[in-house]
């Protein structure tokens, strides 16, 4: 299930390549870039919670901010990496704090998310990856070395990831074969975001199931989420809906695009 973004957690870029051509009056291609977000969690008890969030690009097609209720958050990039993004929580602008990007040539290194209004206080976020390139484990932390850390451990079907564990929790997804709604996001974006298991964020496709099990003394607890969508002309869903084990519709999302 998606953990809706408040600022402080949130952050998206988009790049993307325009096709070859030895023609140069020959237009290039145009790519649907996700511009707002509805998502809608509904309870047993009838009340619902919407949470919208907004994207909004510059003329080459980078995400430059992302907005929604608890304030907004801007990017900062080098060329195609993003190297800061700074958070403003409210409308009054109180309480800002940012996050610097820090790399091993094409990789994200670690993460650093700055707190200036508590002192001495950060989080640390660090990498590892597989012979693919692809993140195998990713830690958190409130210290710079990272002494005491929680660590979340990947494992891939393709370019999708197929599991995820974290301490006695394990995650497993399975997927359609459609395009996820954040196909174009920048990538080193989608990994940062990736620890805060936002649906679809770090993999090609969309998941349609999350099987998840607590590990236990006695026993393990097993949850199974299910996922449908309906998808545009491009192959890019407009409507995700994420029921229980029950068949309860607890989670809605509506995604709108624009083109560039």
């Amino acid at each position: 299930m998606k953990k809706h973004l408040f600022l402080g957690m949130m952050g998206a870029a988009i790049f993307f390549n325009s096709c070859s051509s030895n023609d140069e009056n020959e237009p290039t291609e145009k790519k649907l870039l996700l511009s707002k977000v509805t998502t809608t969690y509904f309870y047993k008890d009838t009340k619902t919670q919407i949470y919208i969030d907004k994207y909004e690009y510059n003329a080459q097609g980078e995400l430059i901010k992302i907005s929604n209720d608890y304030g907004f958050t801007t990017i900062e990039y080098d060329k195609d990496k993003p190297i800061k993004l700074n958070y403003h929580v409210d409308d009054q602008h109180k309480e800002n704090y940012d996050s610097e990007v820090y790399y091993n040539g094409n990789q994200i290194n670690k993460i650093e998310q700055h707190y200036p209004f508590i002192t001495d206080k950060y989080i640390t976020l660090k990498y590892t990856y597989n012979t693919n390139g692809q993140i195998a484990s990713s830690s958190s932390c409130w210290s710079p070395d990272c002494s005491e850390s929680n660590t979340t451990f990947y494992t891939y079907s393709g370019n999708n990831i197929s599991v995820k564990k974290l301490s006695s929790t394990k995650f497993e997804y399975f997927y359609d074969n459609k395009l996820s709604p954040y196909t174009y996001m920048n990538k080193y974006i989608k990994i940062w975001l990736e620890r805060f298991d936002l649906n679809h964020i770090n993999n090609n496709n969309n998941y349609i199931a999350r099987k998840s099990t607590i590990s236990g003394e006695v026993s393990d607890f097993v949850n199974t989420l299910t996922y449908t969508y309906e998808y545009n002309s491009s192959g890019l869903p407009v409507k995700g809906t994420g029921k229980d084990s029950d068949q309860f519709t607890f989670v809605q999302y509506n995604y709108e695009y624009i083109t560039l």
